[in-house]
């Protein structure tokens, strides 16, 4: 299998290659439009508009500054890389799709079979000059198309136009300029047996026989449940987007029709779109996120993780087998009790900065542990807000004010933290700001087994233990966490008070994701409804990254990181259709922006390497 994706790989590129070279002359006007993919394909890569994609890739290829790393531009490449020249250029069609196609040699075989369909201008396949050669055959010409397979015996005709083409309709989400790609994952698993098998065995080699859990039961049941959970996909595509403006990678899984993923992707669908929540995202902080799910296929996709792994943390059996899963069974008692008082929609947005000074004094501290808890107080800060619509406040909010004292939740905490030598405790308070009333919680510490923390001979047990403790108080400390609930949600924040009622009162973020212009032109690839949405702000990592290394970087070294050049990754996933025809879909964008400002990193660290040479 490793032999032929290397071939099938290699024959991609130099095909892609040779089209977009002739997609710089568009002069034929679209052919017939008719499937190109025989329907016992495994996978097929297909690009609707050559000519267009073209276009999109060299305007990426400038914006994004990828030139300084290929040597030129776009265009001069691509020339230099294309055997036979001015004479193919001539003869393909740019206008038309081209394909590329994996079928079986045979019914049922795992022996694959590439077939590449190649637009011509004339009639003739010798224009094809060295495509047509070596292992590459012409095995069918029709429609002003011809085919070519690689290893084709003598004498192999391919029926073309196929009776029976590929069903290819999911392409009609993607646009006519992408890359796109369609696969049979079944047929894919099926081929990639004899590699799994290896990777398991590579596995094997280092994992304990008989350790709770035994890790080798452990990737048996993982494997047997993602192979279960493949049968019930009809099929997956994806599709490569550039543009002036970024990156962009869609990708999406068609069930099949009637199981049991149709029928839970179905219920997902039916959640309202997490797009209505953008506004209380913030495109400012380091990642926000919107969500739209129905609690209850929530609390269903939980157990169902519970009872693919709960046989595997039980697998050495005995009494640390039992343990492991007892305490699992508790964990998802404890997160239904939640499910069933929350509402679908919610959002947060997540932020971190740290003091660069404190961070050094961290360093001095040594194991004093006023002067560590001192120095980890100030060093880093953390911000996060967060919203969720709820069915019943009053009972939400009881739920929150009794997590304290919950025997099952505490109980789990002992069983998970039995080892560590630490005991942690869940506080909580009502409390009131005038009449506004909102809750507390918090964590505290105790060091149960100080021996557990002595970090060698002659280390003094119990100055180590306090310093762990004290650290262990200044990080719990980051998440004091307030929270109120209020015209049917929750709202809480690792903030102050007043910061907690300016959120229950805002409308939408400072500068939301819904006010990005950005992430407005991004959502208009998306389905109607989308369950997630992301961002995470490169920009704002940027500038962390900046502040760390700020002073350590000299000015001779070229390498600046400039935070403005930077913007946001935007993505999503909805579960999307109607009954026979449900799937998921998910995706992500990087601005070109983004991609130039690495390349000028990584140029400027290249140069300094090297003396001055560049790559």
């Amino acid at each position: 299998m490793r032999k032929h994706s290397r071939m099938h790989a290699a024959t991609l590129l130099a095909l892609s290659l040779v089209l977009l070279f002739s997609s710089c002359i568009e002069g034929s006007p679209a052919g017939p439009s008719f499937p190109l993919v025989p329907g016992d394909a495994i996978l097929a890569v297909v690009v609707e508009k050559p000519a267009r994609l073209f276009g999109s890739l060299a305007a990426f290829w400038k914006t994004a500054g990828i030139a300084k790393v290929a040597g030129g531009e776009l265009a001069d490449l691509v020339r230099q890389g294309i055997p036979g020249g001015a004479d193919l250029e001539k003869s393909l069609d740019a206008a038309r799709p081209w394909a590329l196609a994996m079928v079986p040699k045979a019914p049922g075989s795992k022996e694959m079979r590439t077939l590449v369909y190649i637009p011509l201008r004339g009639q003739d396949p010798k224009a094809l000059g060295p495509l047509a050669e070596g292992k590459m055959r012409v095995v069918a010409q029709a429609k002003g198309y011809v085919v070519l397979a690689d290893e084709a015996e003598e004498g192999y005709k391919l029926e073309f136009p196929s009776a029976k083409p590929l069903d290819l309709a999911a392409f009609a989400r993607y646009p006519a300029e992408a890359v796109k790609v369609w696969a049979d994952p079944v047929a894919l698993s099926r081929l990639a047996e004899k590699d799994w098998d290896g990777f398991k065995a590579d596995v094997g080699r280092f994992v304990k026989p008989n350790s709770p859990p035994d890790p080798k039961e452990a990737l048996k049941t993982f494997t047997d449940g993602a192979l279960a959970l493949l049968k019930e996909i009809r099929s997956a595509d994806a599709a490569v987007i550039v543009g002036a403006e970024g990156f962009t990678l869609r990708m999406g899984a068609q069930a099949v029709a009637g199981a049991s993923m149709e029928k839970f992707l179905l219920r997902a669908a039916a959640a309202p779109s997490a797009l209505d929540w953008a506004g209380q995202v913030s495109a400012e902080s380091l990642y926000g996120y919107a969500w739209s799910f129905d609690p209850g296929v929530a609390a269903e996709l939980s157990d169902l993780y519970l009872k693919a792994f709960l046989p595997a943390l039980g697998s050495a059996g005995g009494e640390a087998g039992a343990k492991m899963q007892g305490t699992f069974e508790k964990l998802a008692a404890i997160q239904a009790r939640w499910y069933a008082l929350a509402g679908p929609r919610g959002a947060a947005s997540l932020d971190i900065d740290f003091d660069a000074k404190a961070l050094k004094a961290l360093g001095q501290s040594g194991d004093d542990p006023k002067a560590l808890s001192a120095a980890l107080g100030k060093a880093f800060s953390l911000r996060g807000d967060f919203f969720q619509e709820v069915k019943d406040e009053a009972k939400y909010r009881q739920l929150l004010s009794t997590m304290a004292k919950d025997p099952e939740l505490n109980a789990v905490m002992k069983e998970l933290l039995a080892e560590s030598g630490i005991k942690m405790e869940i506080r909580s308070a009502d409390k009131k700001d005038g009449s506004f009333a909102y809750g507390e919680l918090g964590f505290s510490f105790e060091i149960v087994d100080p021996a557990k923390f002595s970090q060698g001979e002659g280390m003094d047990v119990g100055r180590a233990a306090e310093a762990a403790k004290a650290a262990f108080e200044a990080i719990a400390g980051l998440f004091n966490f307030r929270w109120t609930t209020s015209k049917g949600r929750f709202v809480g924040c690792f903030g102050t008070v007043a910061e907690l009622k300016a959120l229950v009162d805002r409308p939408a973020a400072a500068k939301s994701l819904a006010a990005d212009p950005a992430f407005a032109a991004f959502s208009k690839q998306l389905p109607a409804k989308v369950q997630m949405l992301g961002s995470l702000s490169a920009r704002r990592l940027a500038a962390l990254v900046a502040k760390a290394l700020e002073g350590s970087l000299p000015p001779e070294s070229g390498i600046v990181i400039d935070p403005k050049r930077f913007g946001n990754w935007y993505s999503y996933l909805a579960a999307t259709g109607k009954a026979g025809a449900a799937g998921l879909e998910f995706g992500f964008t990087i601005p070109s922006g983004d991609v130039a400002a690495v390349i000028d990193i990584v140029a400027a660290a290249a140069r300094q390497k090297s003396g001055g040479g560049g790559f």
